[in-house]
């Protein structure tokens, strides 16, 4: 079954009712899943860079 068109953000929005330059310069903040909670940049960064997939490339 599809979803309806509401359930999703459109993160294009608003860059269509405005300019590019005004887009790019805006800040980003975007919408939490339920059930999740928010890490740190740190912590994100040194979770990707324990990865498996990123040390396989690393000792490439």
């Amino acid at each position: 079954m599809l979803k309806k068109r509401d359930d999703f953000e459109d993160i294009l929005e608003e860059r269509r009712r405005s300019s590019d330059l005004r887009y790019a310069l805006r800040c980003y903040t975007p919408t939490l899943y339920k059930g999740l909670v928010p890490c740190k940049a740190s912590m994100l960064k040194n979770i990707v860079l324990q990865s498996d997939h990123v040390q396989y490339v690393i000792k490439q």
